[in-house]
């Protein structure tokens, strides 16, 4: 409910305008009517300010229960950025766990590359089948001496032959000087290759815990997104609250001025009234000081008692 203050004020000045039209009719009354005139403006002038003094409380009241509400909002308010304060705490230590697997995993996948390159060039190094060779000119040198042995050959066919076969025997024996080195070569291989395989192992497990501690952390994030959420609800609905407030406050402040004017009216009624009641007495007592010169009076009292013997003469009724 808005109250008009024009319309207010329009009334008031209304009513004030009556209050002093009925003043101003009251110089022409007689000190009877004027106490009773004076009477019934104070009535009526209490009346209206007990029930602007009710309008008054009855808007604090509904104004205390606005601002108990908007506190309560601001209470929650409150207790939700306490909770957002806890959850950034929590979330910051799962991501720097996250982090630090996650550093632990990257580094595990650079060091897999590096013996990844490492067994490369390594490789580079023995193209060749050093074993493999030696085990297939050793099988053709057996089969050709075989054959040399068991075969009919002509001379030049065998010229050849014995020629072939130790080509192949001096290729074989340099295939022999290599295989240690390339028995070294292939053990590195394998000790790298054992390497990137724990390295590659870590950098799964590390990548489990990154995956584990990030999806921790967004859970949590998501917490306090919902959180600032409903704290911007709650700031929303709070200032609703508050305005509202301010506006039953403002029509109670209104009421209370007005209930305060009608309180002064009201000392400025019992005033006239009082000067009216003395006025009264004043009468009163010039009627009793009047007759009680009359009963003081002997003149009065003889002429007054031969009056009542002859009404008594007569059986008429005695009048003091």
């Amino acid at each position: 409910m808005v109250v008009d203050k024009d319309k207010v004020k329009k009334e008031t000045k209304t009513k004030e305008s009556k209050s002093d039209d009925q003043d101003s009719d009251v110089k022409d009354l007689s000190v009877e009517e004027k106490i009773k005139q004076a009477r019934k403006h104070l009535e009526d002038a209490e009346k209206r300010f007990q029930a602007m003094i009710e309008k008054r409380d009855g808007l604090h009241n509904e104004g205390k229960v606005l601002k108990e509400e908007r506190d309560a909002l601001h209470q929650e308010k409150r207790e939700s950025v306490d909770k957002i304060i806890e959850l950034k705490e929590e979330r910051n230590t799962l991501v720097e766990k996250m982090r630090a697997h996650k550093k632990r995993r990257d580094q595990a996948q650079t060091d897999a590359k590096r013996l990844i390159a490492r067994k490369r060039g390594k490789s580079q190094e023995m193209i060749q089948d050093v074993v493999g060779q030696i085990d297939e000119l050793e099988t053709e040198i057996n089969i050709m001496d075989y054959k040399y042995q068991t075969g009919p050959l002509s001379m030049k066919k065998e010229n050849e032959h014995l020629d072939e076969i130790k080509r192949k025997y001096q290729r074989l024996m340099e295939l022999k000087k290599l295989k240690p080195d390339h028995e070294v070569l292939l053990g590195q291989i394998e000790d790298i290759n054992e390497r990137i395989t724990a390295l590659f192992k870590l950098a799964d497990e590390e990548h489990v815990k990154v995956d584990k501690y990030y999806k921790k952390s967004q859970a949590v994030h998501e917490k306090i997104q919902s959180l600032n959420e409903g704290i911007t609800h709650l700031v929303e609905e709070a200032n609703k609250k508050h305005h509202e407030f301010l506006k039953f406050n403002e029509r109670a402040t209104h009421f209370h001025q007005r209930a305060m004017e009608m309180r002064n009216k009201i000392l400025s009624i019992r005033r006239e009234r009082k000067e009216v009641l003395s006025e009264a007495q004043k009468v009163l007592d010039m009627i009793n000081l009047e007759v009680k010169k009359r009963f003081e009076d002997d003149d009065i009292l003889d002429q007054a008692a031969g009056e009542a013997v002859k009404k008594l003469k007569n059986q008429g009724k005695i009048n003091f």
